[in-house]
């Protein structure tokens, strides 16, 4: 094969390589589903290791975070960080001054929904439902008393 026959090649592949590259870009960047958590809870086996984006109540205690749905009274799921992002930085400070307020934190989330998990609380090994969170947005502080 001669010097230009495998530079054609090498360019040739490069592009194809860059148009894969960009379709599995575009893939990456489709729309994340928006799901209610009423939904997430009553049919969590069929979300559990999906990404979705899910607009939540937050309620921080001294036992953790956990968020919730009026809509959906007595479930929720508990709330758990999976890096650092401006949208997590501002939630993070929002927790930090009304977390624990009847005037809950509304935002947002994007995440993996993880379902329930078997971990040791207390003296008993009870599941916990969990959302790990990876970015949120549309941030606010609840504007009536609201409580879990």
């Amino acid at each position: 094969m001669t010097r230009s026959a495998c530079q054609w090649i090498t360019v040739l592949l490069f592009f194809f390589s860059a148009t894969v590259g960009c379709r599995n870009v575009r893939a990456t960047n489709a729309e994340i589903p928006k799901v209610n958590l009423c939904e997430l809870l009553a049919h969590s086996e069929q979300y559990v290791g999906r990404t979705v984006s899910v607009t939540v109540r937050i309620t921080a205690t001294k036992h953790g975070t956990g968020i919730w749905d009026p809509s959906c009274m007595g479930g929720g799921a508990d709330l758990q960080w999976h890096g650092s992002t401006p949208g997590t930085n501002q939630l993070e400070e929002a927790l930090r001054q009304y977390g624990m307020s009847d005037h809950p934190v509304i935002a947002t989330l994007t995440g993996t929904w993880l379902g329930k998990e078997r971990t040791a609380n207390s003296f008993l090994h009870q599941p916990r439902t969990v959302f790990l969170m990876s970015d949120a947005a549309e941030i606010v502080r609840s504007k009536n008393i609201e409580r879990w």
